[in-house]
């Protein structure tokens, strides 16, 4: 590595050091590379100027503005990609581009886009999770008293979770239709009928009776047609109904 005698350091220098011994009236200088930019030029030890005193535009030359004068001693100093090997950074980092071959491990890490999983394609592109809580209501068992209500987002999967209980009289058998809105984010229209749901009601015997649904998806609200029921009972005797079910967001 140029400028160092010996072992050479880790992290590994970023500067690349060259001299030149010029002609009468040479102007131009052939180095071994640089990136525009990231270049310090010095003639006889004073420092030229950038875009006045020279130019180092195409990687390669550096281009005075007046010919030097035999024997000047022309020095060009340039800078490489700084390489980090096993450092630690406490406080806030901002890269624009980071790759990282080994084990990367963050307390916490917030990206303005998102993570690419397994590959680089869209298909693997994770933009957004986000966890909170919803406020489901019904306009055919009552008002909703609500003991939790949940929802877990993981790109456009929504996973919602409720238990409440409602002030409906309204006998459950089956076939009965049990509409639930107030969904946090919209559905897509691909979510299809027939979705993975669970009602389960549980009575104020002790005991539960539970019910498999079909559930259709529709603007802000899911319908949750009740297919199988063991016997029927009224809302009046439920102490809280539990429902869980998946769909599809437009983004």
């Amino acid at each position: 590595m140029a400028g160092y005698i010996g072992t050479q350091p880790v992290p590994q220098s970023t500067q690349h050091r060259e001299s030149f011994t010029a002609t009468a009236s040479q102007t131009s200088f052939a180095t071994a590379g640089y990136t525009a930019g990231f270049v310090d030029v010095y003639l006889n030890g004073v420092h030229l100027l950038n875009g006045t005193d020279y130019t180092a535009t195409n990687g390669s030359d550096i281009v005075l503005t007046t010919g030097a004068a035999a024997g000047d001693v022309l020095e060009v100093i340039s800078y490489s990609t700084f390489e980090v090997n096993s450092q630690n950074f406490t406080g806030d980092t901002t890269v624009a581009n980071l790759d990282v071959t080994g084990t990367f491990t963050a307390a916490n890490l917030t990206l303005s886009g998102g993570v690419y999983l397994g590959g680089t394609g869209a298909a693997n592109k994770l933009d957004d999770y986000e966890e909170g809580t919803w406020t489901p209501a019904s306009n055919n068992i009552g008002t909703l008293s609500i003991q939790r209500a949940q929802y877990t987002k993981i790109g456009r999967q929504v996973h919602l979770f409720a238990q409440f209980t409602g002030s409906s009289t309204t006998t459950v058998t089956l076939d009965n239709n049990i509409v639930i809105s107030g969904l946090p984010f919209a559905p897509d229209s691909d979510t299809p009928r027939g979705l993975g749901g669970i009602l389960q009601f549980y009575g104020s015997h002790g005991g539960s009776k539970n019910a498999l649904a079909d559930i259709l998806i529709s603007a802000g609200s899911f319908d949750c047609e009740i297919i199988v029921v063991r016997g029927s009972f009224t809302y009046a005797d439920c102490i809280s109904i539990t429902v869980n079910v998946t769909y599809n967001t437009t983004a």
